[in-house]
């Protein structure tokens, strides 16, 4: 009997015994919890770094802390939620577009600029934030 709690699943085929093997990955409730921290996660991003703003007001290196550490977060949270998928690539792909996109929106907001650190504070922050996810599960 098919258990209902559970609903993600892989089914895959090991030539060598010639069977097909089936995976449950999440459940409801952990699934609804991974995306809900995922979407606040992506929220939390918009808000920082679409908020009108008066130029400095964190200053010019707290700034891109913050954009390093509101993309580590981004990325462990998208770790958690695909962590069972064969490849995070695309996942992460989509995360750094979305670090770029909001790096050239900021231009367009008052009090806001676009700058090349700061996308790199993005990026790193997704990169490390990945390879921290990734070593503290092996652990």
């Amino acid at each position: 009997m098919l258990d209902r709690k559970f609903i993600v699943f892989r089914i895959r085929f090991n030539p060598k015994s010639f069977k097909f093997t089936e995976t449950k990955f999440a459940t409801i409730k952990n699934l609804k919890q991974k995306n809900t921290f995922l979407i606040l996660s992506i929220l939390l991003i918009l808000v920082v770094t679409l908020t009108p703003g008066n130029g400095k007001f964190l200053g010019n290196y707290l700034d891109k802390v913050v954009h390093f550490l509101i993309f580590f977060n981004l990325s462990i949270h998208i770790w958690r939620k695909y962590q069972n998928m064969d490849s995070l690539i695309p996942a992460l792909f989509w995360a750094v577009v979305f670090a770029l996109i909001t790096e050239i929106l900021q231009h367009y907001i008052p009090g806001r600029n676009m700058e090349t650190l700061d996308a790199i504070a993005d990026v790193l922050g997704i990169v490390l934030g990945y390879y921290f996810a990734k070593l503290y599960r092996r652990e």
